[in-house]
């Protein structure tokens, strides 16, 4: 069997899940995963190890499990990230809120920055942040000690120091009020359970609710809590970057502003409220 005999039955087998564009992608991954490299020839053909493990992650899709968390990797920004049931998913979405602060990096002085990514699951933002900004002491928090695990060794495999610390934004330990920060960055859970109905199955069955949703009737609770959190913590021309709920970008960036700073929202590549930064001027 050829790698592309192979995709046809993965864009027919997946049909009811994926339309054929998302299906061909997502054979893609599958396929570079199995053979370590994109640029296999559409005629290869496939050992039979090769196509029990392709067979494999196939039924695992069927299942509705994210090709993710079936080759347990995923790309960010420059890298492959390890991932778990016990972590979002990296979305290209957080990358526009790092090339953000990449934008602004030329502006701030190289040493002496200190940076918290709240709600670290992966890594991903703390990493990146570390990446754009070498010389600063970043710190990773979560609630979870198992997404903790994780991030942590993806900062080990891709080389970078990062400082984890297990706590709960809601209800943050008293030693973090002895911490202050330049720059405080973000995506937080945003998606009410009203937008559940909405939503594809590999995300409702598979990654972490505690990650993703929010209540109805408080849709703001974590932006709330980092509002405050950063008011009391944040340094005075110290920036706070986050990404949003589109439905609730003005909302969020009303709060934040009640707190006493002055904010800016950004669109993502939809068109759509996606990034806030505030700050203190």
């Amino acid at each position: 069997m050829t790698i592309q005999d192979l995709k046809a039955i993965y864009i027919a087998s997946l049909g009811s899940l994926y339309d054929a564009s998302e299906a061909g992608a997502i054979y893609e991954l599958c396929t570079e995963y199995v053979l370590g490299t994109s640029r296999s020839a559409p005629h290869t053909v496939l050992t039979e190890d090769r196509q029990a493990e392709l067979q494999r992650l196939l039924s695992g899709l069927q299942q509705g499990i994210p090709v993710q968390y079936l080759t347990g990797r995923a790309y960010f920004w420059d890298a492959f990230y390890k991932v778990s049931p016990a972590t979002l998913i990296p979305r290209p979405e957080t990358e526009e809120l790092l090339f953000w602060l990449q934008q602004d990096s030329a502006a701030l002085p190289r040493r002496d920055i200190r940076v918290l990514d709240i709600g670290t699951g992966t890594g991903c933002i703390a990493i990146t942040a570390k990446k754009i900004l070498p010389e600063a002491e970043v710190y990773a928090l979560d609630i979870s000690g198992e997404a903790l695990e994780i991030a942590a060794h993806n900062a080990n495999a891709q080389g970078v120091d990062v400082r984890f610390l297990q706590d709960d934004i809601l209800q943050p330990a008293p030693h973090a009020g002895q911490q202050k920060w330049d720059i405080i960055i973000s995506n937080p859970p945003y998606i009410t359970t009203a937008e559940k109905a909405a939503m594809h199955r590999n995300v409702l069955e598979h990654e972490p609710h505690r990650a993703l949703f929010v209540t109805n009737d408080d849709p703001q609770q974590f932006y709330r809590a980092i509002a405050a959190y950063a008011q009391q913590h944040l340094h005075d021309r110290g920036t706070v970057y986050l990404e949003l709920n589109a439905d609730f970008g003005q909302q969020t960036a009303a709060l934040f502003r009640d707190h006493g700073f002055t904010t800016l929202l950004r669109k993502d590549m939809q068109g759509k409220d996606r990034m806030l930064k505030a700050w203190r001027s």
